[in-house]
């Protein structure tokens, strides 16, 4: 760092080994520090520190998976053990969100993926089919 400029013109212009010119940054005041003091300047990459101090705050985000497999496949047991205290009509149904839809579909031994609809018209196909719940089709 001894080498590099401390005085000069703001910025100016070099030509490079490629097309076009770049900007060099040249400070107009002294940038030393002071005598007898060190600057000291962290390895880390700057987004590694910046993702630890996200974490370290709590603002750990979104995470795609919770790291338990079983902890989803609880969750989806109690949605079903709720859905199953109750009858399921067409209406009701479609008024489930994805996660009670999935429990529906787990507890009748029914195929969990795909698309809102597409459970939606697979738990009511089930319905018609086993005749286990009256028709209210729209």
């Amino acid at each position: 760092m001894d080498d590099l400029p401390n005085v000069g013109l703001l910025s100016g212009t070099r030509l490079t080994t490629g097309t076009g010119t770049a900007k060099l940054y040249v400070p107009t005041k002294p940038t030393a520090p002071p005598p007898g003091q060190a600057i000291q300047a962290d390895p880390t990459h700057i987004l590694v520190r910046a993702l630890d101090r996200k974490k370290a705050a709590g603002g750990g985000g979104k995470t795609k998976a919770s790291g338990d497999p079983g902890e989803t496949a609880a969750k989806r047991a109690k949605l079903a053990a709720e859905l199953n205290a109750t009858p399921l009509t067409e209406q009701s149904v479609r008024d489930l969100n994805v996660a009670q839809l999935k429990a529906a579909c787990s507890s009748r031994g029914l195929t969990m993926g795909g698309k809102k609809d597409e459970i939606i018209a697979r738990l009511i196909t089930h319905l018609r089919s086993t005749g286990a719940g009256p028709s209210t089709a729209q």
